[in-house]
């Protein structure tokens, strides 16, 4: 029913009827008040098609309807719309009639649009049937209503039907004036239509560009918003490329350090690792493995080498073992002959300068290696070593023990033996040798390797085995200190 009073108000009654008659299908379904305006709106098509008989029954129907629901609102402008409807159709009794039915509705129902516009159609029944001044008050207070409250359609409806009605009984002169005026109002109102179209049509620009601006600005803010995020991205990127940076320069630097602390535990490690390699674990001396690999990278540079002509120098070996030592262990224990061991080790060191070596042979063996000594005697260094040890008693736990050792000794290079034949190796072992010779004479003495006994033997010293080749040497004995009664 809402699509046909649409259609119905866009001038277009042939789609408004058949939307009319769609509802009206199922009309018995509505409620009275809601039937009653579907054959309203009916009836108000059929008047726009010129089916006026039709249009008569529509509104008949619903005037039925809407009296027997007590509906006066219906009642008073079906009624209304029937007193047009036969004004129209020049039935001026009827009209009246229908026009005084819809006052008293609208009377009785308090509703003073409706009765207005019924003494309006009252009043053009009544002119109609030629009784004019009768008429003309209803229908000027009409008019005057209208031109009060500023309704210029409706005003202008009034002006028309009443010029028509003037015409009618013959007052032409007066009707003209009332056409003049309502020209005269429809100009006024072409001209008010006109200037609200144009002040719509303004509008409407105006809405069209602010729409634009809004858009535009909304544009302009988007991008701007776009532009600020850019940023805030980018700081944010920067600022998390700085913390990555500053977090791997932070990693990188945690490693750094402790790659360094590593290296510094790695090298004091290798340097513990070297020391324990070269050193006797018990005695802190030199051991046997280390002093033959210095010795053996050392061979480029002889003796000879290391001699200068105006200051002749030599090496002296000394091998040296300690007497009875095995009576120490068995008798006071392996402890008491480890506190022996480790005090000669430091008697040893005293009795030496800081260029010789001192190392642990093997068991209770030690070898001294004075390198390049000037001046001093062979002899008094033996003497000095067998001093050191048995000059004075060594603790061992609450025993004091005399110790006292045997050695060998040898000088390099060796009288009347040519250098390239006899090497620092055979000369310890030949110094050991020796030591065994001092230990079978009576130990507390050392068995100083003099030199060759006869020169002609020379060639035959580096093919001998030691044993025999010390029976070509000539010896002396250094006797050790002299033991308390």
């Amino acid at each position: 029913m809402n699509l046909g009073q649409l259609y119905n108000a866009s001038k277009d009654p042939a789609q408004a009827l058949r939307h009319v008659d769609e509802a009206a299908s199922s009309a018995d379904a509505l409620r009275p008040r809601m039937r009653s305006q579907l054959h309203f709106t009916r009836a108000q098509v059929l008047v726009n098609l010129d089916r006026l008989a039709d249009a008569q029954a529509a509104f008949q129907r619903a005037l039925e309807i809407a009296r027997a629901g007590g509906i006066d609102v219906m009642e008073t402008y079906v009624l209304g719309n029937m007193a047009d409807l036969a004004l129209r159709r020049h039935r001026w009794r009827e009209a009246e009639q229908l026009a005084r039915d819809a006052l008293a509705v609208a009377s009785r129902s308090h509703n003073e649009s409706a009765a207005l516009m019924a003494r309006a159609n009252l009043g053009f029944a009544l002119g109609g049937q030629g009784n004019i001044g009768a008429a003309r008050p209803l229908v000027d207070s009409a008019i005057a209503k209208f031109r009060e409250d500023g309704n210029l359609q409706a005003l202008s409806a009034m002006l028309d039907e009443k010029a028509s009605l003037l015409e009618r009984v013959g007052l032409y002169k007066e009707g003209m004036a009332v056409l003049r005026e309502q020209q005269a109002l429809e100009r006024r109102q072409f001209t008010v239509d006109r200037a609200n179209a144009v002040a719509a049509l303004q509008d409407k620009i105006a809405d069209a560009e602010n729409h634009r601006r809004i858009q535009q600005l909304q544009e302009e803010n988007r991008l701007k918003d776009a532009d600020i995020r850019n940023r805030e991205l980018k700081q944010l990127a920067l600022a998390l490329v700085a913390l990555l940076m500053l977090a791997v320069g932070g990693f990188v630097f945690v490693l750094y350090r402790r790659a360094g602390e590593s290296n510094s535990q790695l090298r004091e490690l290798n340097t513990k690792l070297e020391y324990h390699a070269e050193r006797d674990a018990l005695t802190g001396l030199y051991n046997r493995r280390s002093f033959v690999e210095k010795m053996r990278a050392d061979t480029a540079v002889t003796p000879v080498e290391r001699r200068r002509a105006d200051a002749p120098a030599s090496d002296i070996y000394m091998i040296l073992d300690i007497d009875h030592f095995k009576r120490v262990n068995d008798t006071h224990g392996h402890g008491a002959g480890d506190q022996v061991l480790v005090e000669v080790a430091q008697r040893l060191q005293q009795a030496v300068r800081a260029g010789d070596t001192v190392l642990r042979w093997g068991g209770e063996e030690f070898v001294i290696h004075f390198r390049g000594k000037q001046g001093a005697p062979a002899a008094m260094l033996g003497a000095r070593i067998l001093a050191a040890i048995g000059g004075a008693p060594i603790q061992a736990g609450s025993v004091a023990l005399d110790i006292t050792a045997s050695a060998g000794l040898i000088e390099l290079p060796l009288a009347g033996v040519p250098p390239s034949t006899l090497d620092w190796e055979r000369a310890i072992a030949l110094a050991d040798m020796a030591l065994y010779r001092a230990k079978s004479a009576g130990r507390n003495q050392c068995c100083h390797v003099i030199g060759l006994a006869n020169e002609a033997d020379a060639g035959h010293l580096a093919e001998l085995e030691p044993v025999q080749a010390l029976a070509l040497l000539e010896t002396t004995t250094i006797a050790g200190p002299l033991r308390p009664a």
